[in-house]
């Protein structure tokens, strides 16, 4: 009787083994199966973000054609900084503008840009002029997949002025404008004497000048307003580049084609509203 007690028992046990090594398998298994599915629901979802959203990746295409643009002007400026052996004043990046600042570009309480500034800020509207057609339309415009493979648009180019702390809030916002349409006069030739020179030609998907002007007063410093050279640094023009958002994926262009009838709809939005 005793015998068959273990017998039994025996058994039992080993059949309690055999569950649990079961058990150990299967919900190793099923650890196993939901990595796999983690993997590959990340691995889609990464997916359908890159290959299945128009609107991202042309925006995506247009910041980084925008950075190339900025890179390049500040390479050029930087070029002619040198040649010309002008001192006081620095061109840097920050973010979606170009940056001019320094001694040597304005004096405090001063709205006309300094002598040696003046010849910088022409040869920059030089080097606006070389590629802006490739990414603008009116008479001036020239899109082409040559010098354009991605069809991004610019929107606005626009001149910003800037100034230190010292005199009325009032003042600077004045002054800050003069500021800046002191640079547009250089970037922009004979905008003093002719009422659409070429620059002004050069135009947006609604047909208006891609070329912008804003005075922001002091309420936008970059320095520190106690220090001498913190006023330096605010006194200063930067020159902001502002790309074409499509509002829907319909008004995306896909090929040079695309671009007028895109411009055409815009334009009969923006006149409903």
């Amino acid at each position: 009787m005793q015998h068959k007690y273990h017998i039994r028992q025996e058994e039992k046990e080993e059949a309690e083994s055999v569950f649990v090594s079961m058990t150990d398998i299967m919900v190793s298994f099923l650890f196993i199966v939901m990595l796999l599915m983690a993997f590959f629901a990340s691995h889609y979802s990464d997916n359908q973000t890159i290959h299945h959203d128009p609107l991202e990746i042309y925006n995506a295409k247009s910041e980084n054609i925008r950075h190339n643009i900025i890179m390049h002007l500040v390479d050029a400026v930087r070029a002619d900084i040198k040649k010309e052996k002008i001192e006081g004043l620095e061109v840097s990046t920050q973010g979606d503008a170009l940056r001019f600042q320094g001694n040597g570009l304005f004096a405090s309480g001063q709205g006309g840009l300094s002598g040696n500034s003046l010849r910088i800020i022409k040869l920059l509207g030089h080097h606006l002029a070389d590629f802006m057609p490739c990414f603008a339309v009116g008479s001036k415009g020239a899109v082409a997949l040559s010098c354009n493979p991605d069809l991004v648009m610019l929107e606005t180019v626009q001149v910003e002025g800037h100034t230190d702390s010292n005199g009325s809030h009032q003042n600077n916002l004045v002054l800050s404008t003069t500021r800046a349409i002191s640079a547009f006069n250089e970037i922009v030739p004979d905008s003093k004497n002719n009422d659409m020179p070429e620059m002004l030609e050069f135009q947006n998907l609604l047909g208006q000048p891609i070329m912008a002007v804003a005075g922001y007063g002091e309420m936008r410093p970059v320095g520190n307003n106690a220090t001498v050279v913190g006023r330096a640094a605010n006194r200063r023009i930067d020159m902001r580049f502002i790309m074409y958002v499509p509002p829907g994926r319909d008004l995306i262009p896909h090929k040079v084609e695309d671009i007028d009838r895109i411009s055409s709809l815009l334009k009969l939005q923006d006149s409903k509203k």
